[in-house]
């Protein structure tokens, strides 16, 4: 089973594991959507409930998850509370981890949730801002998800495309079997322990860009699932990143094909 985590309170739009729940069962993949939400935030549930998406968050009060309050911060024991729901992990399970955390959620809470799938032999994905993602490579992420400007903050240098692809690399050595990058607004790459391409994200008309993050990665991770070969699964997912760009919502795959045709992957070379 997948399962899902959002720990973020964008009430303007979608959480980010809920939107890879909704991409998921898009592609006929089931998963469980978890994690801390406001008792007030209706819209997941309810677009989870028309998907036929299983869900189980821990509710706290609105105003303890609120991000723009300074004294508003979620309660240690909603937290531990997930992390106790997590122990229902199964060995090869997948823990999708995506999206920031709210005020009070320090970003150290990945490795307690990381610890928790490794333990128990589940695979992990990981999308999220923060450096301790560093701190999880031990622990041999299946696959993440990182920004240009995530790498550079990680590694806090201002990086062109060669220092980014090793950085990335670097990763996977160190480590994590997959790391996705959008190293540009027209640029990502996918880098492995034996392969690396990058590919350029189509020219279209960028309507919002909600969304298209969660379908870069959900898509990617159908095609691991459905053991497509890198450079096409590659393509596949930057042309549902490219869709979401035009769209107002999440990409329904309906324009994947035309787009994929205009995406060109091409295998990357390391300078020494």
């Amino acid at each position: 089973m997948i399962y899902t985590i959002t720990l973020n309170d964008d009430k303007n739009n979608t959480c980010c594991g809920t939107y890879v729940s909704l991409l998921l069962k898009k592609k006929d993949i089931e998963s469980i959507a978890l994690g801390i939400i406001p008792n007030d935030y209706q819209k997941a549930e309810k677009l989870l409930d028309d998907a036929d998406i299983k869900h189980d968050f821990i509710k706290i009060d609105a105003t303890q998850l609120d991000l723009f309050g300074e004294d508003k911060q979620v309660a240690i024991s909603a937290q531990q509370k997930l992390l106790d729901n997590l122990k229902c992990l199964n060995k090869g399970d997948i823990l999708v981890i995506c999206g920031s955390f709210a005020k009070g959620i320090s970003p150290v809470y990945l490795s307690d949730m990381a610890a928790i799938a490794h333990k128990k032999g589940a695979y992990l994905v990981v999308s999220v801002p923060y450096a301790t993602v560093m701190d999880i490579l031990p622990l041999q992420p299946f696959l993440i998800q990182l920004t240009g400007q995530d790498i550079k903050n990680i590694f806090d240098k201002v990086a062109g495309k060669q220092l980014l692809y090793k950085s990335a690399h670097y990763m996977v050595a160190k480590g994590a079997s997959h790391v996705l990058c959008m190293l540009d607004k027209q640029h990502i790459a996918v880098i492995n322990m034996t392969q690396g391409f990058v590919a350029e994200v189509p020219d279209v008309k960028k309507v919002s860009g909600v969304g298209c993050q969660e379908s870069l990665l959900a898509t990617f991770l159908t095609g691991i699932l459905k053991n497509h070969m890198t450079i096409t699964n590659l393509a596949n997912s930057v042309a549902a990143y490219a869709d979401s760009l035009q769209k107002e919502g999440l990409t329904d795959y309906s324009n994947n094909l035309a787009l994929q045709r205009k995406v060109i992957a091409q295998k990357i070379m390391f300078d020494d």
